[in-house]
């Protein structure tokens, strides 16, 4: 694809654009950066847009430009960006900032446009075109097996017992009683599938008589993979969406899958170097009665396991507001309980009438909690996530209001139409979303993947570069060292001049990368989320500051490097206490 970076600025300074051009390069797409200046060495093609006119004339041209109002000077150079980049032809359009969506959506033409989850959806947006062309869920490398491309209204059934006897396939992953890798393996056990459990390592000495390896993407730190490869398929299966998206392209890199099976978030099928097949989660069976009680019998009006619920902070905002809307008006016929077992939310959904879905502000998740409320013949109150419409019909769920949700509840409560809603979204669910129909989804996957031939980037050079890169869940880095930039080419790398003043103002990073002692280094401490690696020669003023502003941390020794972990549990890695 032809992939263009839009900014109004000087796009070649920004560690941002230079990353994602990067990674988009990497995979194979053709990059063009349009911005202020066209002086973008990193780019495929970079095209420069004054951003002001007109040009020349002398006095007379200076007096014009001066004479411009600067909303008139910016809403001109807007134009001009749209239509320089439009001229490029490009498939999709990265808006660098949230007033350019609009300006993207000008240039993008028959494209798309492709922004964060927190900024205004586009008309023309990759999110909402994807679930249903493949165009925009296809990676460099092809596409993938068209499942999941419409509502599949076709009479079936559970799957019979036993029906792939004889197969053999390795589950890479770190156990938790959460993990969807669960409920694929009884399922894949249930299908005659000989799973072979091989924790966070597979070794590929052992895999002759294997007819896939699975990696299923799990808490950190991630998994490994060992020996010469063999011609055994190996597939990436992706629960998250944008928030994990670094790590998993950086877990490509270093697993070399044939094949990606992203769970939701089919948008994101371009950054990949491998086939992607849209492989979404399913109804664990096993945890939800074939006949679900009748509505009447149910205890609850409503209900929803999750996390955030409770929390002050930005991600589960929208979580938050409609738990205490809901909880403060219905009482005891609400329950928002946050961690508790699988086997608990099951039998909470199987007792609820409505179960509403947030997935909050970082990424488009097509949640787990959709199938098991389908599962226990609930109804989905849901946000109106891309793609969920392709998996159930409209007529199954009901879209979340939130400033009206609690009015929703009580009305849908006592909807007979509702509950018929539910009934029908529990029988298609059956039908063609328990984990027994993805077993035989990923026999198809399995029987059309080929070795890719997928080659990594090398590994950072400097030693204080290869140990930052180890910790693949690090997107953003700020440095003291001129070199890191170029060695860990997808990652932001701040250089810490020009960052301090954010960092000063409370903006993070996820690491800090340091050789040199500096008065800004408390700063920068208490600015770092995740890891903090340093030089030997300042290695005991990092670990004192670090003692102060992380205590939860802990500390390692690697040569003459310190590497410490801030100890936050904020992020999606196993902390040592499985299931909690």
């Amino acid at each position: 694809m032809r992939v263009a970076l839009l900014s109004e600025g000087r796009i070649e300074q920004d560690p941002r654009a230079r990353a994602l051009a990067w990674s988009l390069r990497h995979v194979g797409h053709e990059v063009i950066a349009v911005d202020s200046t066209g002086a973008a060495t990193w780019a495929d093609t970079a095209l420069g847009v004054a951003s002001r006119v007109p040009s020349g004339f002398g006095s007379l041209g200076s007096l014009a430009r001066r004479a411009q109002p600067p909303i008139i000077r910016r809403w001109l150079h807007r134009r001009r960006l749209a239509a320089a980049t439009r001229k490029a032809r490009p498939d999709l359009v990265y808006p660098l900032s949230p007033d350019l969506v609009a300006t993207a959506d000008r240039a993008a033409g028959r494209g798309a446009v492709v922004r964060p989850p927190g900024w205004t959806p586009a008309f023309r947006d990759i999110t909402r075109l994807a679930p249903t062309d493949h165009r925009f869920s296809t990676s460099p490398a092809g596409p993938g097996v068209a499942h999941h491309l419409e509502v599949d209204t076709s009479p079936r059934g559970i799957p019979s017992p036993g029906r792939h006897a004889g197969r053999r396939v390795a589950l890479v992953h770190r156990h938790t009683p959460t993990t969807p890798a669960r409920y694929l393996t009884s399922a894949l056990e249930r299908a005659g599938v000989e799973v072979v459990a091989r924790g966070v390592e597979f070794d590929f000495a052992e895999a002759d008589d294997l007819d896939a390896v699975i990696i299923v993407e799990s808490p950190f730190p991630p998994p490994r993979l060992i020996g010469e490869r063999s011609s055994v398929p190996v597939l990436f299966w992706v629960h998250h969406g944008e928030h994990h998206l670094g790590a998993n392209l950086r877990l490509v890199d270093r697993l070399r899958p044939d094949a990606v099976l992203l769970a939701h978030s089919w948008h994101l099928a371009h950054r990949f170097p491998v086939p992607v097949h849209r492989f979404p989660f399913g109804v664990p069976v096993e945890l939800f009665p074939t006949a679900p009680k009748p509505w009447a019998e149910r205890t609850f009006d409503v209900a929803m396991v999750g996390a955030g619920m409770f929390k002050e902070g930005s991600r589960y905002d929208v979580r938050r507001d409609l738990v205490a809307r809901l909880q403060a008006g219905l009482g005891e016929r609400a329950m928002f309980p946050q961690r508790v077992p699988p086997e608990e939310l099951a039998s909470i959904y199987a007792d609820t009438r409505i179960v509403i879905n947030d997935g909050g502000r970082r990424h488009h998740p097509i949640t787990m909690r959709l199938f098991e409320t389908a599962g226990a013949g609930s109804l989905m109150l849901t946000e109106d996530q891309p793609g969920t419409d392709v998996l159930f019909s409209r007529s199954h769920y009901r879209v979340l209001q939130p400033e009206a949700a609690f009015e929703q509840v009580t009305t849908l409560a006592e909807d007979p139409e509702a509950e018929a809603a539910a009934e029908a979204a529990h029988r298609h669910a059956l039908a063609h979303h328990t984990y027994d129909q993805r077993v035989d989804e990923l026999m198809d996957i399995i029987a059309v993947t080929r070795p890719a031939g997928w080659v990594g980037r090398p590994r950072a050079g400097s030693a204080l570069a290869r140990l930052a890169d180890e910790d693949v869940d690090v997107d953003t880095v700020v440095t003291d060292d001129p070199r890191l930039a170029e060695q860990l080419p997808d990652r932001i790398v701040w250089d810490i001049d020009s960052i301090a003043d954010r960092m000063s103002d409370g903006g993070r990073v996820d690491a800090a990368a340091l050789t040199r002692a500096d008065p800004r280094l408390d700063m920068v401490v208490a600015g770092t989320r995740r890891y903090l690696y340093a030089d030997h020669a300042i290695a005991e003023q990092v670990a004192q500051a670090v003692t102060r502003h992380h205590p939860d941390a802990s500390f390692s020794h690697h040569g003459d490097l310190l590497r410490a972990d801030t100890g936050t549990l904020e992020r999606y890695r196993f902390a040592g206490q499985e299931g909690k």
